[in-house]
């Protein structure tokens, strides 16, 4: 299969972002070393992965995006499965203290905040909790929040239970996308591994047990949200549902809504530069 123009310059412009030179720094606070990438100048944007993922989720995103912003992605404890953390449990309230802990450390008063998946879940609470921080909030791939709470969402569901084989891990992931990129053997089996591990740890899935009777909340305090706000979907998101998501934005006091074609959960992969240059118009307008 060939590129057109138009692919081939969006498949150079990703990759030119990817391998931009974005520093892995870390800091120090709650007796802990914490890692983080960090590029750019100006208005802080604080990038918010889900669970299962890390910072490197962001990274294409943050190439696009620092010629004018100072964009953040740290590995957030718990959500991140390759970062371990001090807290006996795993809990919102939890990570609502260790990030507003490492944006002091940080010394960034105040922030652009946008979560991916279930990192926006993360990213309504420190917005509702924190509102004074918070200059405006994007969630990008919601999940279906109704689904959720009735463990309807059957994806998430094998995801918990685990994966014997690689071959179960590659049909999970390709599902993920609309056009799923092909990844070695080796890469399938650190994300069976980290799975794995967490599920034997139980800390992650007792998060998610306990907030799960909680979705009608984290919807209250969405509608809630007074800050221009930016809700983004997937046509093909296995873990969303783009009408829920609209509906919802219509519900909010100052929200915008963007459905991206041709997309899977990982708009942050599939669609980069789109997403970028939505998210970008969107900063503009406010």
């Amino acid at each position: 299969m060939f590129l057109n123009d138009e692919d081939f310059e969006k498949l150079q412009k990703n990759t030119r972002a990817y391998l931009a030179e974005i520093l892995e720094s870390s800091c120090l606070f709650q007796n802990a070393s914490w890692k983080y990438l960090e590029k750019g100048q100006g208005d802080a944007v604080l990038c918010l992965h889900g669970i299962g993922y890390s910072k490197v989720l962001w990274k294409p995103f943050i190439g696009l995006l620092a010629e004018h912003h100072r964009v953040i992605a740290p590995d957030i404890p718990g959500l991140c499965l390759r970062t371990d953390f001090p807290a006996k449990e795993l809990t919102i309230r939890y990570l609502l203290e260790w990030l507003k802990d490492f944006l002091k450390t940080l010394d960034v008063p105040q922030i652009h905040i946008i979560g991916h998946g279930l990192g926006g879940t993360l990213a309504t609470y420190f917005t509702a909790e924190y509102p004074e921080k918070v200059l405006t909030y994007t969630w990008l791939n919601p999940t279906d929040q109704i689904k959720s709470r009735t463990n309807d969402l059957k994806d998430w569901e094998n995801v918990k239970t685990g994966f014997d084989s690689v071959e179960q891990a590659t049909q999970h992931r390709n599902r993920l996308f609309y056009s799923a990129p092909n990844l070695p053997d080796v890469v399938q089996r650190s994300y069976i591994n980290a799975i794995n591990k967490a599920i034997t740890d139980g800390r992650v899935l007792r998060l998610l047990a306990n907030e799960s009777p909680r979705v009608p909340l984290i919807i209250a305090k969405q509608m809630q949200i007074q800050q221009h706000s930016l809700l983004v979907s997937s046509s093909h998101d296995v873990y969303g549902d783009a009408s829920q998501t609209e509906q919802l934005s219509k519900k909010m006091p100052n929200a915008q809504w963007v459905n991206i074609e041709d997309c899977g959960h990982f708009c942050l992969i599939e669609k980069t530069a789109e997403v970028v240059e939505v998210y970008k118009r969107f900063l503009g307008s406010c």
